[in-house]
């Protein structure tokens, strides 16, 4: 006679009992390859959000468009949330690394991980949106904006005063190049993170689906049991 209560948790009899040994890894040969993946994954994030981090910090502080807290309020907001964000991913992939490039499962990490990460989630609404406020403002006149004139002078003209020689007209050129490559570094180093990141959460996505494709198997073949 079936009781109630087995039928209540018919999934637990389903699966192996757990025991002390299975939360170390070496007791798990067959997995510890998944798990020093996840482990190089999450190192390998920490290191991309870190170099994030430090482009939105560089972004608040002197990067036109973007800088604090004067230059773009929106601007300056999108700079801000970004560098809190990438700070707050970094405790979480650190966390996960913890528990992954260990000998045994670390429930403590495991928690960080996942609840830095949900505050990471939030701060990424906030960057977001406010890099939309900034980024799709194309104000009124769309076709200037698409067929882009040259301007009438070049932006360095507006610190030119009036009768200076060309002496200073040179200093600021120079100047104005010099802030140009540095900016394009930076956008170089953000376009490293981004491909970085990018190319972790394939490797991310397929270590989950290889996680769950036996766990639905289980499940088809229990309810294949319950009809059959």
């Amino acid at each position: 006679m079936i009781t109630m209560d087995e039928v209540t948790h018919w999934e637990d009899q389903e699966l192996n009992q757990r025991n002390l040994n299975d939360l170390f890894y070496a007791s798990q040969p067959e997995e510890l390859p998944w798990i020093r993946t996840e482990c190089v994954i999450d190192v390998v994030q920490a290191a991309a959000y870190l170099d994030q981090a430090i482009v939105f910090l560089y972004k608040a502080i002197d990067y036109n468009g973007l800088e604090c807290p004067d230059n773009s309020p929106v601007g300056c907001a999108a700079s801000v949330a970004g560098f809190i964000t990438s700070i707050t991913w970094i405790a979480s992939y650190l966390s996960f690394a913890a528990n992954a490039c260990g000998q045994a499962v670390n429930s403590g990490a495991l928690c960080a991980g996942d609840f830095t990460a949900l505050m990471a989630n939030f701060g990424e609404i906030a960057t977001v949106g406010a890099a939309v406020k900034a980024d799709c403002d194309f104000g009124k006149n769309i076709i200037s904006i698409l067929t882009n004139p040259a301007p009438a002078q070049p932006a360095w003209a507006q610190f030119v005063p009036g009768g200076a020689g060309p002496e200073a007209e040179k200093i600021l050129k120079i100047k104005g190049h010099q802030e140009a490559n540095r900016n394009r570094g930076f956008d170089i180093a953000q376009c490293v993170a981004d491909v970085t990141n990018a190319a972790a959460y394939i490797v991310r996505a397929l270590l989950q689906i290889r996680t769950v494709t036996p766990l639905l198997a289980a499940l088809e073949r229990v309810h294949a049991e319950m009809w059959f």
